[in-house]
Order: C-alpha cells, then structure tokens, then sequence
C-alpha cells in the first residue's frame, strides 16, 4: 500500500502547488517539503485536511510534529500508521 499512498500524497501536493501558481517540479517522495518554500503552514493544514478526508484518518494534535511532515515518505509513514485499526495493532 506505501507506494499507492505515497503516489496520491505526491498526486495532490502537486496539484496544489500548481494551482497556486508555483513550479511543483522539486517536489519528490524523498525531497524536504519545507525547502525551496513549496510547503508552507497554510499548505500544510490543507494537507493535512486532505489527508483525513483521503484516508479516513484523524490527525491529532500529538502527530502535527515536523519529522512526520519532512518529507512525502514521511507522510505516507504516518498516514499509514493511523489508518491501522486499534484490532489490527
């Protein structure tokens, strides 16, 4: 399932990124999404919205710590994470 969500992640980040009118083109699974300025708070809560509506997922206050928004594998990780049941732990 990584790759599926990690695409879809990447999918909408550049999606987003372009409707603003910025060069996605920096944007990668690997690459930190805080450089060159693409990822910025008011993205990020976009993001993260996106992300609980996408994955049926709650993002709580505990996960909004930067090393699981440093980068799309990041991300996917902590996506990943919540969407497993508490029986499924």
């Amino acid at each position: 399932m990584t790759a599926c969500v990690r695409d879809r992640i990447l999918d909408w980040l550049t999606a987003d990124v372009a409707a603003d009118g910025l060069d996605p083109g920096e944007l990668s699974a690997d690459g930190r999404l805080a450089d060159g300025g693409l990822v910025d708070s008011i993205r990020l809560m976009r993001l993260v919205t996106w992300l609980e509506e996408a994955f049926a997922i709650e993002v709580g206050a505990s996960e909004m710590v930067p090393a699981n928004f440093a980068t799309v594998a990041a991300v996917t990780a902590m996506v990943e994470r919540l969407a497993v049941t508490p029986g499924d732990r």
